[in-house]
């Protein structure tokens, strides 16, 4: 029996459906945020709708009901009823949670809306009502935004809290167009009717949805639930914390600059328009700056905060307050000046002004905020708001308010305000290298050592086993606390501790131990009496070499007589027994005998060691130097030496290479240089050429221009630059990142760079060092958008050679991905040598965690540390790799930055693979492209590797979106 197949219907998706799509990625709302936003915004548009129709309403009873002067009352009262209504929000918070909370808000507001309307007309209700407004709006904005701020990580509020605080701008505007609307139709005390009906339709659409019942991440909203929203700790936080405490000083300012603006717009309406057209005129004139404010939302807020960051953004509505009042005080408070001026208030207050507000609370603790930022929103600024009342009331009874007296007012709040944003950005980096600490695990610097540590220190130090006392030793050294290691630890039996301790003591400007080392001199063990006589002869006490002359150990015998001949050199008197100008002879037992040949000897391997800490502890002396050069043109080829001589060669090159620098002799130069390509004795041969100065830079830096010079020296020299610390080393470094076409020399300069900032505190050009930074990050999206492709369509089965297309898939799969960790990290080590103070590597850490805000964290530190002009392609880029998001939107949202657009499939990506400058991956692209047989695919790619060049220097300075080749 033949079995039918129903046909595969397609349905067209609905237009709400494909409306919604586009909203999301218009608004760049990802998966799993739908929900929360839709909520948010619903809510919120609900909430302002009817709270705009309550602020017509109650506007035009209280100017047509009181007299003008009587308007501050309205705005005492509002504050003193705002502590218990603050307390009764705060105990539903507490108890139910900010979701049940704030529909129980909603809930409270509707009915008492509703109870107010069934009031008779007159003073009394107009001035309950207007209180009453004041209340809803105290309470339910800032539930509101505290509900919301614990749903969305500081990276999550950038992208969303913008579109959500529109829906606020679209319910104002929604509100103010009903209100205009409807006081033509019915008496204004209908509008209390409507907006106690959409208060409750807002509480239902809170609590028939599941949405926002969780906190992120798990524990953020629950603490905050367990947190009293007015307290002590409240006040303690912000008396503690200095960024707290200029977010409440923000708060109170721009409280009370609006609430004289809002004086000043009432008096000046009440004296200008007639009673019987005021509800009309106040909903037209809102409806007009709510819908200016809906375009600042729609076109300016979220482009503002994002182009500019948030501590800039927030200078833009004091700035700009600031202006309108000076323009107030210009024309003498008319009117026209005074609308003007509200309207710049209306049109940036729930929007511009709104969203960075709420993005400086999200850096601070989660539960650190749900204690203050309910008490600054509601309890400071009720304060702050009964303050500035109290004064306008008593100007009033005094005869004192003018237009004049409450403009200049109006302008010292506006520039008060406005300085103290424009302080905020140093505090505001602060608390993100704070967080970025604790999510790296990195500490800043060496912390200091307590009073219990140090004593523990000490303590250690009379401990029998020598790697505990050796190890307390470091600890104190490394701190700055050395002065705390007592000589009589001279005294201590282990040679190791004695020998660390000598080093210790030499190194400062103490003589306490002087007399103890003398002892030492003599003590069983040899290697004790050589420090205890190298360090006394370094201070002058040399008189101790006579008696140690009839020694019989090599090592001590070759530094005492090397010293002794030095002394003759220096006394007329036995300088008869040497020709002029003539070495002292080397001593007898290495006459002859070379450096590698004496390794296998112990007696000549102690003697030379001997012979060669003599020079280095010795005055500077022409025939030292002769010496140092017969021992340079001895030669070593450590290579030849066998295992268990090893050691004993970096101890005799690290001894000549203090030696060197000691004698500090031009001549030996020639000879460093080249042994800096072995690792054997390289970081003294550093500390050597160092020592020489201007010579010796102007050695290492022409060892790396020549293009002669050998790789394996060529890739160590960089950072022997380094070690100089100069501003010189800095631009001879920048000049090998823009034209040396070797990329691990190019790596290489960014460790001298890197040292010479970090180490040295030279200034390297930030833009020059940030140009590079951006292009590996260039570099890194590339990689990544060759990553991605590769995986789209990719089967092996279709392949000819399963087996092989595999295998080379997970090689080329390993190679990319170890090539953009390479380039991010030399972008960060980059953007180090940018910033030298600040955490860098910590930064870096918390943007590749796996823990969301943790990179939010960075991404934000960054958005608001590079806030030049030139640094914003470097912004907007870092933005996107730091940013939550899948791979593929990755690089689809960096298509502006990418020279050519990312390969779409699999063979796209293996043909670009092939064209790689990269030859080993360049290769594996090839042989993969071989493993599926075909020969349209295997052309196109053998075409590519064919065409593939290394960059040109000139071409690279010419195109920006060219990296540093990988090292």
């Amino acid at each position: 029996m033949a079995t039918t197949v129903a046909p595969t219907v397609f349905t067209r998706p609905s237009v709400t459906s494909r409306l919604l799509a586009w909203a999301a990625r218009a608004l760049d709302v990802r998966r799993g945020e739908g929900g929360l936003v839709v909520l948010s915004f619903i809510v919120l548009l609900l909430t302002i709708s009817a709270h705009t129709m309550l602020e017509t309403a109650r506007d035009t009873l209280l100017l047509a009901k009181m007299p003008r002067r009587s308007l501050g009352i309205v705005y005492v009262l509002i504050a003193v009823f705002t502590l218990p209504t603050g307390a009764i929000a705060a105990a539903m918070a507490k108890r139910w949670g900010p979701k049940r909370a704030l529909s129980g808000s909603l809930v409270v507001a509707a009915l008492s809306v509703l109870g107010v309307r069934g009031l008779p007309a007159g003073a009394n209700t107009a001035m309950t009502l207007y209180v009453l407004t004041g209340l809803i709006g105290a309470v339910l904005v800032p539930q509101f935004w505290a509900f919301a701020g614990g749903l969305f990580t500081v990276t999550q509020g950038r992208r969303l809290l913008g579109p959500i605080a529109s829906a606020g701008v679209i319910g104002g505007f929604v509100g103010s167009g009903l209100a205009a609307v409807a006081v033509r139709m019915m008496p204004t005390r209908q509008l209390l009717l409507v907006a106690g009906a959409i208060f409750l339709v807002a509480a239902g659409r809170i609590l028939t949805t599941r949405v926002g019942d969780e906190p992120i991440n798990g524990t953020a909203l629950e603490n905050e639930k367990k947190e009293s929203m007015f307290s002590r700790d409240a006040m303690a936080d912000v008396r503690r914390d200095p960024f707290v405490l200029r977010i409440a000083g923000l708060v109170t300012l721009s409280t009370a600059t609006v609430l004289a603006l809002d004086y000043l717009f009432k008096w000046s309406v009440a004296e200008s328009v007639p009673p019987e057209r005021l509800g009309r005129y106040l909903a037209t004139y809102y409806a007009i700056v709510n819908g200016v404010s809906l375009v600042m939302q729609l076109f300016v807020g979220g482009a503002l905060v994002r182009r500019l960051g948030v501590t800039s953004a927030a200078l833009v509505t004091p700035m700009l307050l600031a202006g309108a009042s000076v323009g107030m005080a210009v024309f003498g408070g008319a009117h026209r000046a005074v609308m003007i001026a509200k309207g710049a208030d209306g049109a940036l207050r729930h929007s511009v002004h709104r969203i960075t507000t709420e993005l400086v609370y999200l850096p601070v603790n989660a539960t650190t905020r749900a204690r203050v930022k309910p008490f600054i929103d509601g309890a400071l600024a009720r304060f702050a708001q009964a303050i500035t009342a109290c004064l306008l009331l008593a100007m009033a009874e005094t005869g004192r308010l003018s237009r004049w007296h409450m403009t200049a007012f109006i302008c010292v709040l506006a520039f008060a305000w406005l300085a103290l944003a424009a302080n905020t950005r140093k505090p505001y980096l602060e608390i993100f290298r704070r967080a970025i600490t604790r999510d790296s695990t990195l500490e800043q610097g060496t912390p200091a050592l307590d009073f219990a540590t140090v004593e523990m220190l000490v303590e250690r130090l009379s401990n029998p086993k020598a790697e505990e006392v050796v190890a307390a030793m470091r600890v104190l050294e490394a701190r700055g606390r050395e002065r705390l290691v007592p000589a009589l630890i001279l005294y201590h039996p282990e040679p190791r501790v004695l020998v660390h301790a000598i080093e210790v003591f030499s190194a400062s400007d103490r003589t306490d131990w002087m007399l103890l080392a003398e002892a030492l001199v003599t003590h069983t063990d040899e290697t004790v009496r050589m420090a205890a006589l190298r360090a006394l002869c370094r201070r002058g006490r040399v008189d101790l070499l006579k008696k140690m002359a009839a020694t019989d150990q090599p090592r001590i015998r070759a530094y005492v007589n090397l010293w002794l001949a030095v002394r003759a050199i220096q006394n007329e008197r036995e300088r008869a027994s040497l020709p002029p100008g003539a070495p002292p002879p080397p001593p007898s037992s290495t006459r002859g005998v070379s450096p590698a040949e004496a390794f296998r000897d112990e007696d000549a391997t102690a003697v030379w060691e001997g012979t060669l800490a003599a020079i280095a502890d010795a005055p500077q002396l022409p025939e030292l130097g002769d010496m140092l050069l017969q021992f340079l043109d001895a030669g070593l080829d450590v290579h030849a030496l066998p295992a268990d001589a090893l050691e004993t060669a970096t101890d005799y090159l690290d001894l000549l290479a203090l030696a060197v620098a000691n004698q500090a002799d031009p001549r030996t130069i020639p000879r460093l240089v080249p042994r800096l390509a072995f690792r054997v004795g390289r970081d003294a041969i550093r500390g050597a050429l160092v020592r020489l100065g201007q010579a010796g830079f102007d050695a290492v830096a022409n060892a790396l221009r020549d293009p002669r010079s050998p790789r394996q020296l060529r890739i160590h020299l960089p950072r022997t630059l380094g070690r100089f610390g100069t501003p010189e080393a800095a631009q001879v470094l920048l000049r090998v990142l823009e034209e040396d076409r070797d990329g691990l020399v190019r790596y290489k300069a960014i460790r001298g760079l890197g040292a010479l900032a970090g180490e040295h505190h030279v200034r390297v050009e930030p833009r020059r060092v940030e140009r590079f930074a951006y292009d590996n990050l260039v570099e890194y999206l590339r990689l990544l958008g060759l990553g991605v492709g590769l995986e789209r369509g990719f089967d092996p089965a279709s392949a000819t050679n399963p087996r092989r297309a595999f295998a080379t898939m997970r090689f080329l799969d390993g190679l990319l991905e170890d090539k953009m960790r390479q380039a991010l990290e030399r972008a960060f080590r980059l953007l180090k040598i940018a910033y030298p103070k600040e955490d860098i590597h910590g930064v870096h850490i918390a943007a590749t965690s796996s823990d969301k805000r943790a990179r939010a964290n960075a991404s934000e530190f960054l958005d608001t540390l590079l806030t030049r002009k030139h640094e914003r392609r470097l912004r907007a880029i870092l933005r996107i790799i730091i940013d939550d998001v899948s791979g593929a939107d990755r690089v689809d949202r960096a298509t502006a930055f990418l020279a050519t657009p990312a390969p779409r499939d699999h063979r796209a990506a293996i043909v670009e693979l092939s064209r790689d400058r990269d030859g080993i991956l360049s290769a594996i692209a090839l042989d993969h492209a071989r493993a599926f047989g075909d020969p349209q695919l295997l052309e196109r790619s053998t075409t590519a590797r064919g065409a593939r060049v290394e960059v040109d220097p000139k071409t690279r300075a010419l195109a920006s979106s060219r990296s540093v080749v990988d090292a």
